[in-house]
Formats: structure tokens, sequence, C-alpha cells
């Protein structure tokens, strides 16, 4: 495993550090082959890809919407996710995504209810459910549905509250990314991340209004790693990915 990845988060120890170069190969190629080239679970690679709105291999932002009539989403988990995929012209995962959103077992699955023990309740919420999901060996969906059920506060989301206070965003732009980033204990990619989003929510990320965007760089997105691009024009990289995510282009 590449030593990079062995790095962990100093208020998450089960969390794994991503670094740019990293996080540039989101996209690239299928979440199962990123994992095996960096190491890591699928999981792992598919949820960094979501949190940061990059689309899966092959497909832009938009195919990803797809239009879902009533007799298609009936048939979700009646019929095998492969032939839904064939008939809509989507990738299987797409449709699996939708199945799972929706609740609905895959074909052929078992539709029996688990039964919960008081120990396992227990630990809902105390961890994130990918990892409650690996340890009871059941779908991470199983552990989500489970946990919303109770009113019981997804762990990330905790996590989060308790990481980015207010006084660490007043810091953003006033503050470099890695100073903070060291104050955190986490990588500086995820600071740049979560800064660009939160000042998109806010309305004041403005660095694409005062960047002047080079032809060139605007014509290579999506062609090219947005560490390079960034590097190659000297411009920040988490403005240069919001760039390209603004357009639904796909990471390289």
């Amino acid at each position: 495993m590449p030593a990079s990845l062995q790095q962990r988060s100093a208020d998450n120890p089960d969390r794994l550090a991503w670094n740019d170069s990293q996080i540039a190969l989101l996209g690239t190629a299928s979440d199962a082959s990123v994992a095996k080239r960096l190491g890591v679970t699928k999981n792992a690679v598919t949820r960094q890809r979501y949190r940061r709105g990059i689309a899966a291999f092959g497909h832009t932002n938009q195919a990803g919407a797809t239009k879902w009539t009533k007799r298609q989403l009936a048939r979700l988990g009646k019929v095998p996710d492969r032939v839904l995929a064939d008939e809509l012209g989507v990738d299987v995962t797409t449709v699996a995504n939708k199945r799972r959103s929706c609740g609905r077992p895959s074909f052929g699955a078992k539709r029996r209810a688990r039964k919960w023990t008081k120990k396992e309740i227990a630990l809902l919420g105390t961890m994130p459910d990918t990892h409650l999901a690996e340890r009871l060996g059941v779908h991470r969906r199983v552990v989500m549905l489970k946990r919303r059920e109770l009113g019981i506060e997804n762990f990330t989301k905790t996590a989060n509250a308790r990481r980015w206070t207010a006084a660490i965003k007043r810091k953003f732009g006033r503050v470099p990314d890695a100073e903070i980033a060291a104050e955190l204990g986490v990588p500086t990619g995820t600071v740049a991340a979560y800064r660009v989003r939160h000042q998109q929510r806010e309305g004041t990320y403005q660095a694409s209004t005062r960047i002047r965007w080079p032809k060139p760089l605007l014509e290579q997105l999506g062609k090219v790693p947005d560490p390079t691009l960034a590097h190659r024009f000297r411009l920040p990289l988490a403005a240069v990915t919001s760039k390209r995510i603004r357009k639904g282009i796909p990471a390289p």
C-alpha cells in the first residue's frame, strides 16, 4: 500500500488521509480499479468521489441524472440491475445506486428483516456506517436505514460538525489551507475541498470570478488532472477543481 495512504487523520484514526495526487485519480477509471491501485476498498473510493462531486468513470454528471419512469422504478429489484441498465443505456452502478436509494434489495436477495441486538444498536452512530457494516457483515444500507429509523445522527456529519467549527470557518481565505490542515491534523486537500464547498454554499467563493481563465486551461479541463493544470497555470487546485465540476466535466 502506498505509504501516503497509511497516514490517518488525528481525530479519526480509522479514516485514511487522501492527498491531491490520489484525489486526482478519482473518476479516471472504475472505482474498483482505483481502489486496487491505491490499496483501499472500493467503497472508500466511491465515497471520496461522491463527496467531491466527481462523476463515475465514463459518465458525465448530466448522464447520471437519469429520468426514471414509474414502470422502471417499479421494476427495481424485481429484475437484475444489468437488465435495467441495458434498457436505459447507463452503467449498472447507476441502477444499483437508484435501487438502494429506494430501499429495494437486489434481485434474488432474501427479503427477511435483520434482528438487531442491543450491543449492535449501541454502536450505531459511533463510527461510519461502512465501518460498522463491515464489522457486522452486512451491507452499508442496512446500517444506514436502521440508524435513520432510530433517529441516530450520522457519525460523519457529527464529526464534521466538531471539526468545522465557526472559528475554523472564519479562517477560510484568511489563513492558508495548509496551516488550518496542520491545526486539524488532516490533509491540506481535505481543507481545500471543504472550504470551496462551504464558500459556494455561503455565496462567498469568488475565485472563479477573480481568475481570468486561460482558454488553453479551459480546453484541457477533464483531459489533464486538476493538480497538473493548477501547477501549470499557477492557480489554486481547489479553484481548478471547482471550475471543472461547475462545468459538469468529469475528472480525467
